[in-house]
């Protein structure tokens, strides 16, 4: 039983340093440290960019709350894997004939991130959602959701660029 044991959290420790990608290589090492938005310079309007990114959402099964007068989406929180959960939250913004489409977000632990945060530390229990913040490790949840928001401005035709 010790052996297993010992095994166990060897494979923890060495899964937790894996460097995960959901984005390529180049696009995570041009990300700054720090980042805390991506932006997409759109040449659709503020109005098509807004409902694009709804229908993007909700056509994956993401539940969103609109506010189209103040051209802000925000969605519910869900699991995105490796024990992750995600709120993001767009902002659309007219520039000329096009727009600028900020995402940012929260994280924190979905339900397989608090059994396995409570195995290890018995009685500690979060569930709060926190800012993301990229720290340009690849190996932490708050990179994992960092990237998912990449992949979600993505969708979005333009240029992306990060800010903090």
């Amino acid at each position: 039983m010790k052996n297993f044991t010992l095994l166990f959290f060897v494979a923890i420790i060495t899964v937790g340093c894996v460097k995960m990608y959901a984005i390529s290589e180049t696009d995570f090492a041009s990300i700054p440290k720090g980042s805390k938005r991506v932006t997409v310079t759109s040449p659709l309007s503020a109005d098509s960019a807004y409902k694009h990114v709804s229908r993007y959402f909700v056509t994956n099964g993401w539940i969103v709350n609109g506010n189209k007068e103040m051209m802000q989406i925000s969605i519910d929180p869900r699991s995105i894997g490796a024990g992750t959960m995600l709120r993001p939250v767009v902002f659309v913004e007219p520039n000329g004939t096009g727009s600028f489409v900020h995402y940012r977000g929260e994280w924190g632990l979905d339900q397989q991130g608090q059994i396995m945060l409570q195995s290890f530390a018995r009685g500690y229990n979060t569930t709060a959602l926190q800012p993301i913040v990229f720290e340009k490790k690849g190996t932490t949840k708050a990179d994992a959701a960092f990237q998912a928001l990449v992949v979600y401005a993505k969708r979005v035709p333009g240029e992306i660029t990060y800010s903090k």
